[in-house]
């Protein structure tokens, strides 16, 4: 295949931008022209999926765009041209680079933290590597931009630099970072996930009990949780809890201030948190890690307050289990329900109860049967029956509790079953 029809094009500027590549060579050569006009800029998806192992631009190219290499896989080379003025860090996708040297031309470069390779920097007039890290000098002082080495572990943050780009730290896939004293601005959610944060006093983050908090124009906000516990409680005086601050930690219950007025996206996701206690109201999830995921984002990002309706949508469907029957429950207890809800949930529960005495039995759960029973008015009917099944379970201690816990219930029939049921 001839050297023009390997590639399409369209026209660019003074020349033309490169938007297919045809071609099935492990080293692809670009041509300074095509079509008797210089190649300007790359264009997004132009190489994609291409099965080459090396990619050398030409001096022509000055602009190269995101996605521009996306999917190839097995691209290990890529030799940039001197002129070059515009480079997306996510040009190469998720290519395991062995070795970047940036331009010294390059004077915009947008996504850093996505350059997935050894990047090399000589004589740039803003651009530097420094401490395994890539920064670009500015008129306040240095910003981190990325790692420029892969698959680091630890990494100390230059003295000097006041800022870290968004998702610089994040997507290194750090165990452990040093934030200098210099440092003043850091984005959201920027240590979410890195197990070991060390401070050299610096002046707008504080730690406090296995928790990272970040001082910012509308007050203190949790910026990362460092440890896993049963038990989490949040620092009084905190406002904000941001995005992603859980991430990554196996945390059962959160205990949040009176302070708290935003609960930004994303702060709980994927934490296998029960209990949230929001303003000493105590909200369950389930264990189902989907459905967890799912009623764990509807924190509101701007009042802090929980939504219930897809709690509710859940509660009242035809699945139940106990984890479920937990949840009800306590809904169920908390101030301020509505009367037609309040019934709703009873009806449930009246309904439901007799279908989970054997997995309440079978799971050895008492306290959620008496907290069931304490939920909803059960005529003395709806008792009987329910003191009925237990008797044909007399074989297994949490049932023979239960009975006891159901004799403690007022009925028509308690008498009855003080009498014919020994303690």
């Amino acid at each position: 295949m001839s050297g023009e029809k390997r590639f399409d094009t369209v026209p660019f500027e003074d020349g033309v931008a490169i938007t297919g590549y045809h071609g099935s060579e492990e080293i692809v050569w670009i041509p300074p022209e095509l079509e008797g006009l210089p190649v300007r800029c790359i264009r997004e998806g132009a190489f994609e999926e291409a099965e080459m192992t090396e990619i050398v631009f030409p001096e022509t190219v000055r602009i190269i765009e995101r996605k521009a290499c996306s999917f190839c896989f097995l691209l290990q080379k890529v030799t940039l041209p001197e002129n070059l003025t515009d480079l997306d860090g996510d040009s190469f996708g998720n290519a395991p680079l062995q070795e970047l040297r940036l331009p010294t031309t390059l004077c915009r470069l947008t996504r850093p933290m996505y350059l997935n390779a050894c990047i090399r920097v000589e004589g740039h007039p803003f651009l530097f590597v420094q401490n395994n890290g890539l920064y670009a000098r500015k008129p306040d002082g240095a910003h981190f931009l990325c790692a420029s080495e892969t698959e680091l572990q630890d990494l100390s943050l230059c003295e000097g630099t006041v800022e870290v780009e968004e998702g610089a730290l994040r997507q290194a896939g750090l165990s452990s970072v040093t934030l200098p004293v210099s440092l003043q601005r850091l984005p959201e959610a920027e240590l979410a996930g890195i197990q070991q944060i060390n401070m050299q006093n610096t002046p707008f983050l504080q730690k406090e009990d296995g928790c990272i908090y970040h001082s910012t124009s509308r007050g203190w906000t949790l910026h990362a949780v460092l440890m896993d516990t049963d038990c989490l409680t949040v620092r009084p005086g905190t406002q904000i809890i941001g995005r992603e601050a859980f991430y990554g930690r196996n945390i059962r219950k959160a205990v949040l201030p009176e302070s708290i007025r935003e609960i930004h996206r994303n702060a709980f996701a994927g934490v296998p948190l029960q209990e949230v206690v929001l303003r000493g109201q105590s909200i369950v999830f389930p264990e189902e890690k989907m459905l967890r995921d799912e009623l764990l984002s509807a924190f509101d990002e701007h009042s802090g307050t929980y939504h219930f309706e897809a709690m509710d949508r859940v509660l009242l469907s035809d699945y139940m289990n106990t984890d479920r029957l937990h949840m009800l429950v306590e809904r169920m207890h908390m101030p301020g329900l509505p009367r037609n809800q309040q019934d709703a949930f009873s009806r449930r529960l009246q309904d439901t109860l007799p279908e989970m005495l054997p997995e309440l039995v079978k799971e050895k759960k008492p306290e959620l049967f008496e907290s069931a029973l304490d939920g909803a008015a059960f005529s003395a009917v709806q008792r009987d029956v329910l003191y009925g099944l237990l008797e044909k379970m007399m074989d297994s201690g949490a049932a023979r509790e239960m009975m006891v816990i159901l004799s403690r219930n007022k009925s028509r029939n308690s008498q009855k079953i003080r009498e014919g049921f020994e303690l």
